[in-house]
């Protein structure tokens, strides 16, 4: 369509209302694009908090609440969470994929042994007799982007729980 002059009150300006519509319609687009955006963050797909953000393994050996969206060089926890029934000395096996993928900064409690195996690093602790459930948290901090990763965790004998994680730049 080609330019047509408009004449509202008197003054002559050029408009080309098929350019416009074109331009609201990108403008329209690009809006929805942002509110999708905004979306993702709030329901935690870009890291710390929201429903998207951490995920749980659980085996009859206990829970693992991890991130599943975490970000680079930031701060994160692992909890592994042991049920009542728990007493003695529990391990926590972590593969070695674990260890490529983050850094641990501190355990909590304090594991009364720390062992490096073909199948990974066995962290054991002395838990105690019965009492209620029992918390371990590891203090990670991821080491690289990534866009998927697979990583592996074990409480005592129990079956391997797979993680699955992605560390966003």
């Amino acid at each position: 369509m080609a330019k047509q002059p408009a004449t509202k009150g008197g003054l002559e300006v050029d408009e080309d209302r098929a350019w416009q519509e074109r331009f609201w319609t990108i403008q329209r687009i690009g809006w929805a694009v942002m509110a999708l955006i905004l979306l993702a963050a709030l329901l935690g797909a870009t890291g710390k908090g929201g429903p998207l953000a951490s995920a749980s393994a659980r085996s009859p050996a206990g829970t693992i609440d991890y991130p599943r969206i975490t970000r680079w060089q930031s701060s994160d926890q692992v909890a592994v969470r042991l049920p009542a029934s728990a007493s003695g000395k529990v391990n926590v096996e972590l593969s070695p994929e674990f260890a490529e993928t983050f850094t641990i900064e501190s355990v909590e409690p304090e594991p009364s042994q720390v062992q490096a195996t073909a199948d990974g690093d066995l962290f054991t602790f002395d838990v105690g007799n019965g009492g209620g459930e029992k918390e371990i948290v590891f203090n990670v901090r991821a080491q690289k982007p990534l866009l998927y990763r697979s990583v592996e965790a074990r409480i005592g004998d129990g079956p391997r729980q797979p993680l699955a994680l992605t560390v966003l730049p």
